[in-house]
């Protein structure tokens, strides 16, 4: 439903004596059988393995979804309701708010939020930012419409994801440069990547918008990306039809058991590598409290 302005401003927050209210992750394993069991393989490694680090968090209420699209993180990842999503789909949207997932959503532009300032807690935006233009703009608008001491989380795919390319270090291995420009362009353009930034870029953005960076780390080591493009054929239904894709998966010889346990041991050998490259990034942020 489109939220009229008066609903604008009606965030609930915990009464008098009822104590905080928190909205608590999935499990890992969890979040895992649920894409597994829904999406393409190539699709559920890659969104498994980012988010990872998001496994029994507890966020703060009210909480808002920045580009919530379907609400398939919603389903995926929290065990109860997220109190508002935004997309700037429509389409999306109306699926989002068929799927229970939320308190009330809205469709609206994240670089322009329909809310008055101070309005939430916590703010997340899961693997949206890269795909917007002049991001910055949709920082300064979680940061207004945060409270102060409010939390945001959120995940990015970075620029880092061509270095974590295997196609892309081969072609450079083998010297074909523009082949390798070609193929970044026709991932970008597939996946809409509008803005690709580094781990710096982005930590620069969040200081100069005014947020305290909680934590940053980099995020989906090469090894699933190396998995996920051998994977990226066998996932063209789900560009074509979302409920082909899910039949699909749902019928996947590959076994759920073992697609969860060779991403955990994928990130397990590369922290103990030390983490020098990953393809995504996980942020934790706050607004100074007053």
């Amino acid at each position: 439903m489109r939220l009229d302005e008066q609903a604008l401003h009606q965030v609930h927050r915990p009464a008098d004596g009822e104590g905080e209210s928190f909205v608590e992750f999935a499990s890992w394993r969890t979040i895992a059988d649920y894409y597994f069991g829904r999406v393409p393989i190539a699709h559920a490694m890659f969104r498994v393995a980012e988010l990872e680090p998001l496994a029994g968090l507890r966020m703060r209420r009210p909480v808002l979804e920045i580009g919530c699209g379907r609400g398939e993180f919603a389903e995926a990842a929290i065990l109860s309701t997220i109190d508002y999503g935004i997309d700037i789909s429509g389409k999306d949207i109306a699926i989002a708010e068929q799927s229970g997932k939320f308190g009330r959503v809205c469709c609206a532009d994240a670089r322009s939020l329909p809310f008055a300032d101070n309005s939430f807690a916590t703010a997340i935006s899961i693997s949206v930012l890269e795909h917007i233009e002049h991001p910055g703009e949709v920082i300064a608008e979680a940061y207004r419409v945060l409270a102060p001491g409010g939390s945001f989380v959120a995940t990015i795919v970075l620029s880092d994801i061509h270095d974590c390319s295997a196609v892309s270090r081969l072609l450079k291995r083998l010297g074909m440069n523009r082949t390798e420009k070609v193929y970044r362009s026709i991932l970008n353009l597939i996946f809409c990547h509008r803005t690709l930034l580094n781990r710096d870029h982005w930590a620069a953005i969040l200081q100069t918008t005014g947020f305290t960076v909680i934590e940053m780390q980099r995020i989906v080591p090469p090894t699933v990306i190396a998995n996920w493009e051998r994977r990226l054929i066998t996932a063209w239904p789900y560009r074509i039809s979302h409920r082909v894709a899910k039949v699909l998966a749902s019928r996947n010889g590959e076994s759920k058991v073992r697609c969860f346990e060779t991403i955990r041991q994928m990130i397990q050998q590369w922290r103990d590598d030390g983490e020098r490259q990953g393809a995504c990034l996980f942020i934790r942020a706050q607004k100074p409290a007053v």
